[in-house]
């Protein structure tokens, strides 16, 4: 169970992770997506299922968005109405500035209850209005649901752009997460350079370094490549290289996560992460 593994800091956690149908979606479109979703999951060898909330980014960047924003039914909800039969944990995204304070409570009193685990998202962008601030919303959490296994999000890309993603990181663990998950991973590179800052870091403070979790994403497109850059993602041009030349852009980018994931997961076990 990834609850045990967490608590015992024990390495392998492995997670996929799905966002919920789209919104407008009729009642039997629903059905059927959510039916083939079930199927696709269900019997797989994880630990958790991941359910992402979708955002609307576009005020985060002035660059055009490559697809048109399309709202999605929340996550949590749609899992309870239409997967009651996952057979393991969900870790649930949460953007806590959508909600006010009681509205979020009365959530996070509930997942706790079931058994979930929950990473929570801050703004989109700066000027987001944000009705339970991040700071607010950790404070809750430690208040009414101090057992729910609280998870964060760190960027490699943010760090090397403005640096301090570790120290970042280390508040989030003293507000009480006790795992990381990372945005979609392609640049190894500017990941390793964010795990080591993060070892040292955790060795100057005798801090027990916690769990990170490694985002890899199947880019099967040149349409999804370039969303994937557009929200943030480094691609190294290499990689952009071969993906934009190969003749089945999917199975490379297969190819090229699990060397990503061989990688970081060497790299992590010589830094005890």
């Amino acid at each position: 169970m990834i609850h045990d593994k967490l608590r015992d800091r024990s390495p392998g956690i492995l997670l996929y992770g799905i966002t919920a149908p789209r919104a407008d979606y009729s009642p039997e479109k629903l059905a059927e997506v959510s039916r083939k979703r079930l199927e696709r999951v269900q019997g797989l060898p994880i630990d958790a299922l991941i359910l992402y909330d979708v955002q609307d980014e576009g005020a985060r960047t002035k660059e055009e968005r490559p697809f048109p924003y399309a709202a999605t039914l929340d996550p949590y909800t749609w899992t309870q109405e239409f997967m009651p039969s996952l057979p393991f944990p969900r870790i649930v995204y949460r953007p806590v500035g959508k909600y006010r304070p009681e509205e979020f409570s009365a959530w996070l009193r509930e997942i706790q209850e079931r058994g979930c685990l929950s990473v929570f998202v801050g703004a989109p962008a700066p000027d987001y209005p944000m009705r339970t601030p991040l700071a607010e919303a950790y404070r809750i959490r430690t208040e009414i649901a101090p057992e729910l296994p609280l998870g964060g999000i760190f960027i490699p890309e943010r760090h090397r752009e403005l640096g301090g993603e570790e120290l970042r990181v280390l508040g989030k663990t003293e507000s009480g997460c006790s795992f990381f998950v990372s945005q979609g991973i392609f640049d190894a590179s500017a990941a390793k350079d964010y795990l080591s800052d993060y070892h040292y870091a955790c060795q100057e403070r005798g801090t027990q370094p916690r769990h990170h979790i490694f985002t890899l994403v199947p880019c099967g497109s040149l349409e999804t490549l370039r969303f994937l850059k557009w929200l943030g993602i480094s691609v190294p041009r290499w990689i952009e290289n071969e993906l934009s030349r190969s003749r089945d852009a999917l199975a490379a980018s297969m190819r090229l996560a699990l060397e990503t994931a061989e990688d970081l997961a060497g790299f992590c076990a010589e830094k005890g992460i």
